[in-house]
């Protein structure tokens, strides 16, 4: 056992203990220096290099993450944030790659609504600035913690950051692409940043046509490429917000996205693949929805409505998601098809309503 290791561990968790529990007294029996003490220790800390504890979940770094977090959340922002603006600045502009890593890496945690949100908004010019150049940093550690931060900001800093679309996007789009190559231990990054680009899709409206063919490119990588269950949902994801927010725009791209979605559709045959399979199926509704009826392909609106009847009848261990992917299929195939919905009305409304009344089947 590295008794070192496991020491600054267990410190760790009692300086977040002492957070949670005895804040206030900490504060009156020795005020905000030593405050400022405990949190220049968590951000030297959570400088070290992961690779060091080969990606420990518990590992020093991440537990002094975890501990600057509590301290954000429970010393009054007015107070602390001032101590966390001067060490994201002292870190964020160091020549040492880890501790700008971890900066940028800090500064997405505490962008949370129990911690510092408030002033984090207030500040959303300088701080998205700080991002994106962290973002085209030339260490790809900090391009990784960069992505991830964006992921948290794009959830919790809105709509400020989102409106900022002009300036993250390129950035962050380099940053997914950069992804594509950087293999599983990056798994949680890829999905943030995925997750972030999601956002963005979703709130771009008229502006997606600055990005939508790259944006289209990279996702295809994920969905096609060998890379995990969680990677290629959430690629899938926002491939089909990036259908819905593009409308007729995404016409261009109709063959390359029906010919992936097919193959995904009819390859995918492991039970982690039934839920790629599914998120491929709402893909393929969105895209008719978008294309209307005389320009979607007869024969893959066939292929994609019998899967989707598959889903409806599935009987496994994920049948609920299967299901629900299904029913969202059909309710955007009733859009295009109307009347013509009527061969199969009867086999799908059957299929929905004994769902209903399922006890198995009731969340």
């Amino acid at each position: 056992m590295d008794f070192g290791k496991n020491l600054r561990e267990v410190t760790l968790l009692f300086l977040e203990l002492i957070a949670e529990k005895y804040i206030r007294i900490l504060m009156k029996n020795h005020g905000m220096n030593f405050i400022d003490r405990i949190i220049a220790v968590g951000f030297k800390i959570a400088s070290e290099d992961p690779e060091i504890y080969m990606d420990e979940e518990n590992a020093p770094p991440y537990a002094a993450i975890n501990m600057l977090y509590a301290y954000a959340c429970e010393v009054p922002t007015e107070k602390g944030y001032p101590i966390f603006e001067k060490y994201l600045q002292e870190f964020g502009t160091s020549k040492n790659e880890h501790e700008r890593a971890a900066a940028v890496s800090i500064l997405g945690h505490i962008a949370d609504n129990d911690a510092c949100l408030d002033l984090v908004r207030e500040n959303v010019d300088p701080l998205t600035n700080f991002i994106t150049a962290k973002m085209q940093d030339e260490s790809k550690f900090v391009r990784e913690a960069a992505g991830e931060t964006v992921g948290r900001f794009a959830e919790h800093v809105v709509p400020d950051f989102l409106e900022k679309h002009k300036t993250v996007m390129p950035c962050l789009l380099k940053v997914i692409h950069d992804l594509t190559t950087a293999g599983p231990k990056m798994d949680l990054t890829t999905q943030k940043a995925l997750f972030a680009m999601n956002e963005f899709v979703q709130n771009l409206d008229y502006d997606i046509k600055l990005y939508l063919e790259q944006i289209i490119q990279v996702l295809l990588i994920y969905v096609t490429g060998n890379y995990s269950r969680d990677i290629k949902y959430w690629a899938l994801t926002c491939l089909t917000n990036t259908i819905g927010a593009a409308q007729k725009k995404i016409l261009p791209f109709r063959d390359n996205l029906l010919q992936t979605l097919h193959g995904i559709i009819t390859n995918q045959n492991t039970v982690e693949g039934q839920n790629v399979k599914g998120q491929a199926l709402m893909d393929s509704g969105k895209l008719a929805t978008a294309y209307g009826k005389e320009k979607f392909p007869a024969e893959a609106l066939d292929e994609f409505t019998k899967f989707a009847m598959r889903c409806l009848k599935e009987d496994k261990a994920n049948k609920l998601e299967l299901k629900e992917t299904a029913i969202t299929f059909f309710a955007d195939l009733a859009v295009i098809l109307k009347e013509d919905l009527k061969p199969v009305f009867d086999e799908v409304m059957s299929e929905i309503l004994l769902t209903c009344v399922r006890e198995d089947e009731m969340r």
